[in-house]
């Protein structure tokens, strides 16, 4: 990414010199021409703050051009808007439309204006009251008090309703937005059934309905979610639609119509041709065969990927992010069904990719500190798939010698990451389960903090055996329950969910 900008630094949109119209304005960023009814809207990639010009930052306008576009489609069924038409990554048709003076800025922090009336004694003007003794720029601590205030408020307000429900259930699954125990999906459904019920063309509610039924496992009610939002969809060539299919796929493969999911990834790539996209949801498809353990057409169809990725024309960071990627996935396929020499070599790829990686992250970089972070972080990640690949193929004692050196550079690491040790407790914990010791397994795994180990379904696993073979019967069931009904897509839980789904019957 930061070398495509590079390249670009001379090849930026600073003036625009057209003869459209004789009626011209000239903004900050954007240049306007008006004709007859219309308003041809040229973004610029001049970066403005406090009304001066800084200079010029490569894709600015594009990227300014495509949110604007964004919004304005995704918010024309609330309210009608100017937009026409964007004929150019860098141009908006408009109608002349004439400005509502409104604006809205959203706040996590009590900072700029907001700080300035609250240091003059001003609070309350925006309906509800803020505490005392607050500082400048203090993080408000509890963001959904606001929400339902807001929605006190105005009962029939739906962004509050939304915002709400996602507080209680992040889009991609992830629980991180309150603590576990604040979590109440019962009441984020009801807020989006009631919006569901009041927005009946609004196809969001509808794909976060289908999210939270594929949590509770009832895929029935989630595919109905996912269709009714599909057909709600009118542009079928953008990302909403895509993303459907891709979350489609999703619960068919957690369904065990592994077939069927595939399909769906397939669509949803046709229809979103973008090579992170692609990358995400064609090793997903791939993914789909770690769950039925057919490890070979896994690795066929990585293979795939792998040559598919060395044609495509992309920049050598990118290009090798994507190929090294794939050499992960061959890695674990190959590693999980035994074929040691396959797995080594796919490992020796990684390497490689990764020290390349390194090199062209080094040369970008400003300061010594940065250059550091990326040699440490990549030797880190290396070193630990090596140990990694020696536990998996019983390599036990080489494992223990490597950790030792881990160690060390864990320790060295934490100059940059306060968690560099959990990698050391996790494969301590793994090799310690492997050689029989159970209770030295339990305990590097208790070193990691719960939420982080919580978030990693295949070392939650083997903690979970550590704790069955040490008579925790019961917490070993919970967490097999837990990973048997996680109905996220990613390559850990393709190795362990149907292995806790057995562990759940014994």
């Amino acid at each position: 990414m930061i070398e495509s900008i590079k390249s670009q630094l001379d090849n930026t949109l600073e003036k625009i010199d057209l003869k459209i119209s004789d009626d011209h304005y000239s903004g900050k960023v954007r240049e306007n021409f008006y004709l007859d009814d219309k308003i041809v809207m040229i973004t610029s990639d001049r970066v403005s703050a406090f009304d001066h010009i800084l200079g010029t930052i490569p894709f600015k306008g594009q990227i300014l051009n495509e949110i604007a576009c964004f919004w304005f489609n995704k918010t024309k069924d609330i309210v009608p808007n100017h937009f026409i038409s964007s004929p150019d990554e860098q141009v908006l048709i408009t109608k002349k439309a004439k400005t509502l003076p409104v604006e809205v800025i959203v706040r996590q922090y009590i900072t700029g204006s907001l700080w300035r009336e609250y240091k003059q004694g001003i609070n309350g003007q925006y309906g509800f009251m803020l505490p005392e003794n607050l500082k400048e720029n203090q993080e408000f601590e509890n963001s959904i008090l606001y929400y339902e205030k807001a929605l006190k408020i105005n009962p029939n307000s739906n962004i509050s309703k939304f915002l709400l429900a996602q507080l209680h259930f992040n889009v991609d699954g992830s629980f991180f937005i309150l603590e576990a125990d604040e979590i109440d999906l019962n009441y984020a459904t009801n807020l989006l059934k009631e919006i569901e019920k009041s927005e009946p063309s609004n196809f969001e509610p509808k794909r976060l309905l289908g999210n939270i039924y594929r949590v509770y496992g009832n895929f029935d009610a989630s595919l109905k979610s996912y269709e009714s939002a599909i057909e709600l969809i009118e542009d079928k060539s953008g990302f909403d639609y895509a993303l459907l299919l891709l979350l489609s796929g999703h619960v068919y493969v957690f369904n065990s119509e592994y077939e069927k999911g595939r399909t769906f990834y397939q669509r949803a790539v046709e229809v979103r041709q973008n090579v992170n996209f692609e990358s995400l949801v064609r090793r997903w498809s791939s993914n789909s065969y770690l769950y039925e353990k057919r490890y070979d057409l896994a690795i066929v169809a990585i293979d795939k990927l792998q040559k598919d990725f060395e044609n495509y024309n992309l920049d050598p960071l990118t290009k090798k992010r994507l190929l090294s990627g794939c050499a992960f996935e061959k890695f674990i396929a190959y590693a999980h069904s035994q074929m040691k020499e396959e797995a080594f070599e796919s490992l020796e790829t990684m390497v490689s990719l990764n020290n390349e990686i390194k090199e062209i992250r080094v040369s970008n970089t400003t300061t010594e500190s940065e250059m550091n972070n990326i040699v440490l972080e990549t030797e880190l990640n290396l070193q630990f798939n090596k140990i990694w690949y020696n536990i998996l193929f019983g390599e036990y004692e080489l494992a223990r010698e490597s950790l030792k050196n881990y160690s060390l550079l864990s320790s060295e690491y934490l100059t940059f990451d306060s968690k560099a040790m959990v990698g050391f407790y996790k494969l301590s914990g793994y090799l310690n389960l492997m050689e029989g010791n159970i209770p030295q397994s339990i305990s590097f795994y208790d070193q990691i903090p719960k939420a982080l180990l919580e978030k990693d379904n295949y070392h939650l696993y083997f903690y979970a055996l550590a704790k069955k073979a040490n008579g925790n019967t019961e917490e070993s069931k919970e967490l097999f329950k837990f990973l048997a009904n996680y109905n996220f897509a990613g390559w850990e839980n393709s190795i362990v969910r149907n292995l806790a789904v057995q562990q759940n019957k014994i």
